[in-house]
């Protein structure tokens, strides 16, 4: 619904899709590769782009993208998408250069529906409709939008969005940045405290006593990386700058 909002608004707008439950070490490097794949995108304007990071271990829990060559700008075609690998074939998914598929895309709105609509027309259709009968009560409380969302059949991204596009998508490689999921509780609590600037502010990463909001969070760092004003912190509102 927030796609359908954004291309109805401006179809050529480039947009970024930062999942909430990561944790990056050195966000000065994904906010470069960010950068950088905006100004890939100029040159390849009717491909969604990809963000894979560089394997630091191997990760049974984790998706890869399986990159082909790499061109001048940087970028290279999807070759496969795999998910969640036996651990037999990680050693092979290496050799080939593999990389972690953190499901940070790059694209123009239009684009990226379109990714949507080849697979799954009906769930477009469904959601246009729900917009075009009354956009504003759906960009306010998205009262309209109620029954639709009751009624969808479950869809996973990779497997039923992305199946048989990788002719549409290219990907970036991130260099080593200390990338994290934070998908399991597990992997939240191996996250180690450190203090993250904000201006003269300081927050921490959350730990075992710690209880944080970890989507809320993530939103405010993908505003930084953005180059977005946040909101006051005690009363404080700085300027951010990478």
């Amino acid at each position: 619904m927030q796609l359908l909002q954004i291309v109805d608004s401006d179809p050529n707008a480039t947009i970024a899709l930062l999942p909430s439950d990561h944790n990056v070490d050195n966000e000065y490097i994904l906010a470069c590769a960010l950068r950088k794949a905006i100004g890939a995108l100029n040159l390849r304007p009717t491909h969604s782009l990809f963000l894979g990071i560089h394997l630091e271990r191997a990760d049974p829990e984790l998706g890869y993208i399986v990159p082909g060559t790499l061109a001048d700008d940087g970028t290279a075609a999807v070759l496969k998408f795999v998910e969640k690998p036996a651990v037999d074939a990680e050693q092979e998914l290496l050799s080939h250069g593999a990389l972690w598929n953190a499901f940070m895309i790059v694209s123009r709105a239009a684009i990226l529906l379109k990714l949507f609509e080849n697979n799954s027309p009906d769930l477009v259709s469904r959601m246009r409709q729900a917009f075009y009968t009354n956009p504003f009560q759906c960009m306010n409380d998205g009262g309209t939008i109620d029954v639709p969302y009751r009624t969808l059949p479950p869809l996973d991204f990779s497997r039923d969005i992305l199946f048989s596009q990788e002719s549409h998508l290219r990907v970036l490689r991130i260099p080593p940045c200390g990338w994290s999921d934070l998908g399991t509780p597990a992997r939240v609590l191996a996250v180690p405290r450190r203090p993250f600037p904000i201006g003269s502010l300081a927050m921490n990463y959350p730990q075992k006593a710690d209880i944080l909001n970890l989507a809320s969070f993530a939103f405010s760092r993908c505003r930084i990386l953005a180059g977005a004003r946040p909101a006051p912190v005690n009363g404080i509102n700085e300027d951010l700058k990478i």
